[in-house]
């Protein structure tokens, strides 16, 4: 770590951000982009393992720490790109700063679990101030207050496990035990993620708050979450000795893709829809960290990537969607249908798109573990995956030819989803980097 980066880590992106806040449109956006920008060569230049004292605090970044935050800045970049396209005026380019910086200013505290945590809100109270300004509806307003207080919730249900985790460490024998420690952290972790049972504000945050907010909130402090995770187990290993947050992963995943799934089936819009689906395809996650091992912690991160790559794509192409029903363009075109079609399909796993790379990690990471936690997996996505299927038909309609030429904000929608779909491709390069990165935690297993 050096200064340099430092600068570029935290103290660029919030300059950034509040310059945004006195510029017009496109400067924001631009200021913003070069924010993200900022963290991204921050991340690359900071060196792994090498620690910059600072007030007698270490500060550094891990090896995966490193990957979070390139790809939580390249999803931004992404972002910022579909909401300047798709001229949105939202607070969008103000926020977005500060949250990247919020995030990795997290991750180079490294063991200071407390400050990561507080980090973190914070990260999450910005996604819910977007969240309620983006759109000038009550109903966005809701999903922005519903996301807000759950967040906090969670958050505070973090700041209270890492504190018990510091008391249960000190005094092992006293009595805080390590099982109190889990069922907290489990709190403040399905309310974050938004896992089953605590999954309210999810479906809500797709269904009606903005593009933005509910991919920030989805694709942007998801991977943060599960970075922060990491460096708690690093920090605490005695939680990863207790049987009982494995079992909490590994019942709250299958109950979390059963539930999701199943939820799917319910009658509503195609963004709620989308929602709980969102919500079925989180067990994934949660399975392949069930069992520390390094195969199953890679193959959770790289499932979780790609969901937050598929659910940006499906969320704006959701809006772009209503924007042609509502009549809002001049005329109905089947862009956005066949991007919904296609994110769907590949987030669900169909081969040989790139879910298919994403979910065989995982399935394999399961099949040495128990093969019926795979196949119940298995079912469940192929219950969402007829869901959407049968929504997205009964969507589907007749569109008058010659089709109009598409907006710049769906062909960047359609050149995101040909991405998402076709990086499977050639995923060695992708897992062997993952893999190497998690194999330096120090509490997995090699298998």
């Amino acid at each position: 770590m050096t200064y340099l980066a430092l600068a570029l880590l935290v103290a660029v992106p919030v300059i950034l951000g509040a310059a945004a806040a006195a510029s017009g449109r496109r400067l924001g956006h631009l200021l913003a982009a070069l924010a993200a920008a900022g963290v991204a060569g921050g991340t690359l230049a900071a060196r792994p393992g090498l620690a910059l004292t600072i007030a007698s605090t270490p500060l550094a970044l891990s090896q995966i720490a490193r990957l979070e935050l390139v790809f939580i800045a390249a999803l931004s970049l992404c972002l910022l790109a579909y909401h300047y396209l798709a001229g949105r005026d939202s607070p969008l380019p103000v926020l977005l700063p500060p949250v990247l910086a919020a995030i990795a200013a997290g991750r180079l505290f490294g063991g200071q679990l407390l400050v990561a945590a507080s980090f973190l809100q914070l990260a999450a109270l910005l996604a819910s101030l977007l969240m309620i300004a983006e759109q000038p509806d009550w109903q966005a307003s809701v999903a922005g207050a519903s996301y807000l207080i759950l967040s906090a919730l969670g958050g505070t249900a973090l700041l209270f496990a890492f504190v018990l985790a510091n008391l249960q460490r000190l005094n092992p024998g006293g009595q805080v035990t390590v099982s109190a420690v889990v069922a907290v952290l489990g709190v403040g972790l399905a309310l974050q993620w938004g896992v089953a049972p605590l999954h309210f504000w999810l479906p809500g945050a797709v269904e009606r708050a903005g593009p933005a907010a509910a991919s920030l909130a989805i694709g942007v402090l998801g991977p943060a979450t599960l970075g922060l995770l990491l460096q708690a187990l690093a920090a605490q290993p005695q939680l990863v000795s207790d049987e009982r947050l494995t079992s909490f992963l590994t019942y709250g995943g299958l109950f979390t893709a059963a539930f999701g799934a199943v939820a799917a089936l319910a009658p509503a819009k195609l963004r709620r829809t989308l929602g709980y689906v969102l919500v079925a395809d989180m067990g994934f996650v949660l399975l392949g960290l069930a069992w520390y091992t390094r195969i199953g912690t890679a193959a959770a991160a790289i499932h979780l990537a790609h969901r937050c790559l598929v659910a940006l794509i499906l969320i704006c192409a959701a809006a772009e969607f209503e924007r042609d029903d509502r009549g809002e363009t001049e005329c109905a075109a089947p862009y956005m249908w066949t991007v919904l079609l296609a994110g769907s399909v590949t987030l669900l796993g169909v081969p040989p798109l790139s879910g298919f790379a994403a979910d065989w990690a995982v399935y394999q990471a399961l099949s040495l573990m128990d093969w019926r936690l795979a196949l119940i997996l298995a079912l469940s996505t192929l219950l969402c995956l007829a869901t959407v299927l049968a929504t997205l038909g009964r969507l589907h309609r007749h569109y008058p030819r010659p089709w109009r030429r598409p907006r710049p904000a769906e062909v960047w929608l359609m050149a995101l989803a040909v991405l998402a779909g076709l990086w499977g491709l050639i995923p060695g390069p992708i897992v062997g980097t993952v893999y190497q990165a998690v194999s330096a935690l120090p509490f997995l297993r090699p298998f």
